[in-house]
């Protein structure tokens, strides 16, 4: 009854699109930072957002054949492939039309330097735009899925080696910051430890599970549990804000993701107004766009009123937003 249950099509969890909307706010909010020291504590707990979007992804791959995965591979090729090409030629068209020819021309040949495309091949960093390195790592997660379902290996082998890849992650991006051993200059850039194989698929993986194990997790976790590990998150993020230790991610990131993605699988049957729905699927535009959208308004003057700076992830997530749900409009009349 299990197996038969897993092979069939899952239905879609409007609470997790609504947890993925929120998700992209606070990615938001990372990459364009309120002022003061109260911008620095959201940024450290919108953490978790990363890791909801892996686990997502894991969680409604679980129990994929190959050709479902294939497809998966290829829709996440060519939105990597449009961002890219978006990316990469407004970067150059910001420089040209600032006059810096020579600059957009160094830039241009950077694609060309080992330097900087080995980075971007063997662990997901992205030259052209900062926060695509998601995209990639996606991508090789979803690769690495194709070979387990290839080659049938064990769940519960994938499980433990991605526990494994996760706590070298932690020990090693906070735990020796902990103990006060300083992190070594091999692991110093953030792509060493933020790619597919200490972030991406282990996150992952963990989506997998909890969709292996969903109805435990339901009846074994509580209202009472969740509210427990998220103040515990919380209170970590408080603690990392007063010591000033700003990364990637943290403990508590993973476990507020794991408590409020669990929440969300409680609240699958809820039923939302068919607006909030087109709402919630801007999530995946507003991640593309966002960055764009927040230089562009750097080059303006709000980048110098106050006003904008206590404000300004809200105004770049409002104007990412709009603009998705037009883009996700012309695209349904195209489908039609």
């Amino acid at each position: 009854m299990e197996n038969l249950k897993l092979n069939m099509k899952k239905q879609r969890n409007y609470s997790l699109d609504l947890l993925k909307f929120i998700s992209s706010f606070l990615i938001v909010c990372i990459h364009f930072k309120i002022s003061g020291k109260t911008g620095e504590l959201i940024t450290i707990i919108a953490r978790f957002a990363v890791p909801v979007f892996f686990m997502v992804s894991g969680y409604y791959s679980y129990n994929d054949d190959e050709h479902h995965i294939k497809n998966k591979i290829l829709n996440i090729l060519k939105l990597y492939f449009f961002a890219f090409v978006i990316y990469f030629c407004y970067n150059v068209a910001v420089k040209m039309l600032s006059g810096q020819v020579r600059e957009a021309l160094w830039y241009v040949s950077t694609y060309l330097r080992p330097r900087y495309v080995l980075p971007a091949i063997l662990f997901n960093e992205s030259n052209t735009a900062m926060h695509l390195w998601f995209l990639g790592s996606l991508l090789y997660s979803y690769l690495i899925q194709w070979c387990v379902v290839k080659f049938k290996i064990k769940d519960n082998i994938v499980y433990i080696l991605s526990c494994a890849l996760l706590l070298i992650h932690i020990a090693l991006g906070i735990g020796l910051s902990v103990i006060g051993i300083e992190t070594p200059d091999f692991l110093a850039k953030n792509y060493m430890l933020r790619n597919f194989l200490f972030m991406g698929f282990p996150l992952f993986a963990l989506g997998q599970f909890m969709r292996k194990k969903e109805d435990v997790l339901l009846k074994e976790i509580s209202t009472i549990h969740i509210i427990s590990v998220f103040i515990l998150g919380m209170a970590e993020a408080f603690i990392m804000n007063e010591i000033n230790w700003e990364k990637d991610l943290y403990l508590g990131s993973i476990l507020l993701g794991f408590t409020l993605f669990v929440a969300a699988l409680k609240l699958e049957k809820k039923v939302y107004n068919p607006n909030l729905v087109k709402l919630f699927n801007t999530s995946t535009i507003v991640y593309l766009i966002h960055v764009m959208i927040g230089d562009i308004l750097a080059h303006t003057s709000l980048e110098n009123m106050l006003f904008y700076q206590y404000t300004r992830p809200f105004i770049i997530f409002v104007i990412s937003v709009i603009i998705a749900l037009v883009l996700n409009k012309v695209s349904e009349k195209d489908k039609k």
